[in-house]
Parts: structure tokens; C-alpha cells; sequence
């Protein structure tokens, strides 16, 4: 060995570290002692208010009460939580429905608990990854639009059957802001076939370059037009084409 002050720093260190490690686990151990006995002095604590409380008839009642809202609360949670599973994959459902009409097969979608969407490549054959669709900015795009669609369909759905929680009575127009910029015509017209499956009323900012594609796609039924006429790089007015 050439450097014999090095390993000797080294072992040093080592040693140190060692020193360290054993004085951390016997802090650890004292810590968990701690918490245990103190634990134990919280419930004896707890049950001595139990029985103080329980010495007054109106206490007991109060009590009781607190078991029935206890209970009650419980109830209502396990019942949210295995509604929100069942909406959770009905949306799950809906949204990769509504991205398969967008970009056809080979592609799923996944919603987690807190309804982040994640993307599965299924077709392996088409050589894509997920890592690879992630950094697709179109098909991006068409995962948000998926989600949205999937929530407003959802709430249509549970309006037009009665659901005492779908509270709006009325369609609210979806508004988009340059939507289809990054699509190609294909994808354009596949999205144009999706978007009056989704709202009553979809109001779509978009560029010259994307307007005709949309605008033949849609063309029964379009309602109005409107145009953005730039009259300098601070001052634009709108004029009506349709």
C-alpha cells in the first residue's frame, strides 16, 4: 500500500463512525422508552377523565353523543372512500375511452388515489416507451383533454340520471385556449368528433394555422365566430366573422 497515513485516516474514520453508530442506537432505544412510558401515562390519564366525566349524568350523555358522532363519522368515510373507488375507476374508464378516440390503441391510463394520471404503453410492438410519452407534448395535451372530457361527461351523466350531488343543472361552456396547436389534422379532426360529445357549448381560442382543419370539422356547428384583429403589440379588437 503507498499511502499508509491514508489508511490509517481511514480506519480512523471508520472507527469514529462505529463510536457513532453504537451511541445512536442506545439514543433510539432511550427515545422508544420514552415514548412508552409516556404513552402508558396518556392512557392511565385518559381513563381517569373517562371515569370523571362518567360520574355526571350529563357528562354520560355528552359521551354517548360522542360515541354516536364517532361512529357516525366513521360510517360516512367508509362509505366516501368506497364511492371515490368506484367514481375513481369510472373516470379511469372514461378518460382512456375518450384518449382512445383521440389516439386509438396502445396506450392506457392510469388514475391514482390522489388522481394523478400516469400513462402504460400496451402495444410494445409500436416501440414507444412511457418515458417517451411523457416528453410527447401532443399526447400530453391529449391527456389533460381526456381528464376534462372524462369529469364533464361524468357530471353530465349523473345529472341527466338524477343524482342528488350533481348540483348544476345547466351546461357550462368548456373553454379552451389554443387546444389543438400542438395536433396534427388527424388528431384535429378526431379531437373535433370528441368535443361536441363532451359540452353543450365549447368556446376554442385558436391560430389561423388550426382554424381551418377545426373550422371544416365543425362547420354545422359552429354557433358564432369570432376574430382577433391585432392592431399594434398593445391594442386588439374583436370582430365578428359568423
Amino acid at each position: 500500500i503507498p499511502d499508509q497515513r491514508a489508511v490509517e485516516a481511514v480506519r480512523t474514520r471508520f472507527q469514529e463512525a462505529g463510536k457513532k453508530k453504537e451511541e445512536c442506537i442506545r439514543m433510539v432505544r432511550q427515545i422508544a422508552a420514552a415514548i412508552g412510558n409516556d404513552e402508558g401515562r396518556k392512557k392511565k390519564l385518559e381513563n381517569e377523565l373517562q371515569e370523571i366525566f362518567s360520574r355526571d349524568e350529563r357528562n354520560q350523555k355528552n359521551l354517548r353523543y360522542l360515541r354516536y358522532a364517532t361512529e357516525i363519522l366513521r360510517r360516512l368515510n367508509s362509505a366516501y372512500r368506497e364511492r371515490e373507488k368506484v367514481t375513481r375507476a369510472e373516470l379511469e374508464r372514461t378518460i382512456n375511452r375518450v384518449f382512445e378516440e383521440i389516439y386509438g390503441e396502445g396506450i392506457e391510463l392510469h388514475v391514482s388515489e390522489n388522481y394523478a394520471v400516469s400513462t402504460h404503453v400496451t402495444d410494445t410492438e409500436q416501440g414507444v416507451s412511457g418515458d417517451d410519452l411523457e416528453k410527447n407534448t401532443a399526447q400530453s395535451y391529449a391527456i389533460i383533454f381526456a381528464f376534462i372530457s372524462g369529469i364533464i361527461e361524468m357530471a353530465k351523466t349523473k345529472r341527466d340520471d338524477g343524482d342528488v350531488s350533481s348540483v348544476n343543472a345547466e351546461d357550462y361552456p368548456l373553454v379552451m385556449d389554443a387546444p389543438l396547436s400542438s395536433f396534427d389534422k388527424l388528431r384535429i379532426k378526431q379531437i373535433c368528433r370528441v368535443l361536441p360529445k363532451v359540452a353543450g357549448q365549447v368556446i376554442l381560442f385558436i391560430k389561423d394555422t388550426d382554424g381551418e382543419t377545426a373550422q371544416h370539422e365543425l362547420s354545422q356547428r359552429i354557433g358564432h365566430q369570432w376574430q382577433l384583429v391585432a392592431e399594434n403589440l398593445t391594442r386588439t379588437h374583436i370582430e365578428r366573422s359568423i
